[in-house]
């Protein structure tokens, strides 16, 4: 999207690009995380999570970096930088095809309209799970400072 503002794309284009980034981010999150407990025993899922929330944020920082490192060799030529982009985007979806695929659920779950429902049941659990509920609040205190300070 930075790359797009400096070669004087119009800020409806970029609204647009940023729009469908964040589109794609809301349907793969919930996959993401909805997968290991699906295709991993149950003993192997905290491993899972703490590998993905590692790389994840080993993925902004590095990610941070990398693209200030383009953005200072590429300045003049931000399709190089749309290019490298592009071409992650390629790599991330040729290495998704490597994750094994999860059965179908034998009872599908309901679909609730209510954004809070989910909280009457996952709050709960993690009180009820020793060093949960710690750490559920200290990754969300994470991503609230980190937005704030971004």
């Amino acid at each position: 999207v930075l790359a797009l503002l400096a070669s004087g794309a119009s800020y409806a284009f970029l609204l647009a690009a940023l729009f469908l980034l964040h589109t794609q981010a809301t349907f793969f999150s919930p996959a993401k995380w909805g997968l290991p407990p699906e295709i991993l025993a149950a003993g192997d899922v905290s491993k899972a999570n703490g590998w993905m929330n590692m790389t994840t944020y080993a993925a902004i920082v590095g990610g941070s970096a990398a693209g200030a490192a383009l953005w200072d060799v590429h300045q003049d030529t931000p399709l190089v930088i749309g290019a490298v982009f592009v071409g992650l985007a390629l790599l991330g979806t040729l290495l998704i095809w490597r994750v094994p695929v999860s059965p179908l659920p034998k009872q599908p779950a309901r679909f609730s309209w209510n954004p809070l429902a989910g909280l009457f049941v996952g709050v709960p659990l993690l009180a009820s799970t020793p060093g949960a509920l710690g750490a559920a609040v200290g990754k969300a205190a994470f991503w609230m400072v980190g937005a704030l300070l971004y």
